[in-house]
């Protein structure tokens, strides 16, 4: 073969492969990869074996397009083990938990619920409530806690409690 062929196809082959991979690159934000944190939990005792617990949220939608949550569900794991799955509050339940259980301080933000959506490139803090069936010491001596956020897509993002 021609020397000055070979240089040719290389180089041409070397620049299909870069075209190929900014392409790609460019196209990598059309895939929903969320992520979130919880920033602080509060909690009060409802009688001597429930208690309501309280998450102030940020979910954070790095991709292109929106993120729409579907359902979401919180779960802890209490020292004496197993697994307890928290009764998610309404949204609008949640804002007057603050009137009935002024130990909980404010409402900073609003409820995450189903049909929230979060646009592309956007950063937002929501507030979660839960009905624990375990006591407030249970709660406590807790594990882990997480909560899941499932997209219409079926996407989630788990977000888990700061190790203490």
């Amino acid at each position: 073969m021609n020397q000055r062929f070979v240089i040719s196809l290389i180089g041409g082959l070397a620049l299909a492969a870069a075209l190929i991979a900014g392409v790609l690159a460019w196209r990598g934000g059309d895939r929903l990869q969320p992520t979130g944190q919880i920033l602080k939990l509060r909690s009060t005792p409802i009688d001597g074996q429930h208690c309501l617990v309280v998450l102030d949220l940020r979910l954070t939608n790095s991709s292109n397009i929106a993120l729409e949550i579907q359902q979401v569900s919180l779960s802890i794991e209490p020292k004496e083990g197993g697994v307890s799955q928290g009764s998610i509050v309404s949204g609008v339940d949640t804002k007057s938990l603050f009137t009935y259980y002024p130990v909980l301080g404010e409402a900073y933000n609003d409820p995450l619920i189903a049909n929230t959506r979060i646009g592309p490139k956007q950063t937002l803090d929501f507030m979660l409530a839960a009905r624990l069936d375990l006591p407030e010491s249970g709660l406590a001596g807790r594990r882990h806690l997480s909560v899941i956020a499932r997209d219409r897509s079926g996407i989630s993002v788990e977000l888990l409690e700061k190790s203490k």
